[in-house]
């Protein structure tokens, strides 16, 4: 992906790397990051108006199911994660819950996204995603020949996102075309996406304005995961700060886990939140802001003593503002740290 010119000459542009390099590369990446997903029908949040959100996201209704006002946000981002959870066993009349497959897969499906208002208005090419045969769309995907009533069908594929992180990485979707989470929620009510095969197989019912109420619950409710997120990584990156030896590693560890912090604040301050006055949040927005200020002096301090001092006492304020934002006793684990 970053060779020495664009005519990608084997062995002279690029080399390939030998499996044990594969291997550690594999190794560092899966070291990355969530190790698990939230179990959301037991998460407990302090806002209303996020656990509205959890409500609507895990509202889910059946395959192929009209007309029921689902939003089924869960079928295609199981848990919050890169797994749908759909079952296909037609032996059941009407079909299972779209949510009805506790382990999931990895789905790939088109939302269209090709024809956001931007995309269109810039001209972008279409972007298949998967596949390789040219499609009736003008891109490349994949076509399959399914019994009646489907017949032969051409499909542009995306796997699934995990949404848990969505909040601070916009811009959003493929093309990078919506810029912010609301309007990427509000998506799947336009009729980009009301058009597309997978919403006939899993309807969604929302607005397309990214002010509706429910749209807003929906943001919301990720963006206190993302923050909930940002806390656990930014306290994990402090707690192996704390071990190390070297003033540059002490550091360097802070800088990182204040970036997560400060990434929490941002999400916590911005959209369906820039206005929302609960408790909870103004809680949690406060001792992320303690954690900051103690983070940005340990990045800086010279004494390996003083970073460590600073590191503990920002690992103290980050604990408490996940305590704010959630009952620590229903998340996973691994964000109990």
């Amino acid at each position: 992906h970053f060779p020495k010119s664009l005519s990608r000459v084997r062995g002279v542009d690029f080399r390939t790397p030998t499996d044990e390099e594969l291997d550690a590369l594999a190794a560092y990446q899966l070291s990355l990051g969530r190790q698990e997903d939230f179990d959301l029908p037991t998460l407990e949040l302090s806002s209303a108006l996020a656990s509205t959100g959890k409500s609507l996201f895990l509202d889910s209704g059946d395959l192929f199911e009209t007309g029921a006002g689902h939003k089924n946000c869960n079928g295609c981002h199981f848990n919050g994660g890169g797994s749908a959870g759909m079952s296909f066993n037609d032996a059941t009349p009407g079909f299972p819950d779209i949510d009805g497959s506790p382990r999931g897969f990895n789905i790939g499906a088109g939302t269209n996204v090709n024809e956001t208002p931007l995309a269109l208005t810039l001209g972008l090419p279409r972007d298949g995603g998967f596949g390789q045969i040219l499609t009736v769309f003008g891109s490349f995907g994949n076509t399959d020949d399914l019994p009646p009533p489907f017949g032969h069908l051409e499909f542009e594929e995306f796997n699934s996102p995990p949404v848990v992180e969505s909040a601070d990485t916009g811009p959003f979707f493929h093309n990078h075309t919506v810029t912010d989470l609301e309007s990427a929620v509000a998506f799947y009510g336009t009729p980009a996406f009301q058009t597309t095969l997978g919403a006939s197989v899993t309807p969604v019912s929302i607005s397309p304005g990214p002010n509706d109420p429910e749209v807003r619950a929906i943001a919301a409710f990720l963006r206190v995961l993302n923050a909930l997120e940002n806390i656990r990584s930014s306290i994990d990156i402090a707690i192996r700060g704390r071990a190390m030896t070297r003033t540059a590693d002490l550091n360097d560890l802070a800088r990182l886990s204040l970036t997560e912090t400060e990434d929490a604040v941002e999400v916590l301050s911005e959209g369906a939140l820039a206005a929302h006055q609960e408790p909870g949040l103004k809680s949690a927005q406060t001792e992320l802001h303690s954690a900051s200020v103690a983070l940005d002096l340990a990045q800086r301090l010279p004494n390996p003593r003083a970073i460590d001092n600073h590191l503990r006492t920002a690992v103290e304020h980050l604990r408490k503002a996940r305590s704010a934002l959630a009952n620590p006793a229903t998340l996973p684990l691994s964000f109990r740290n």
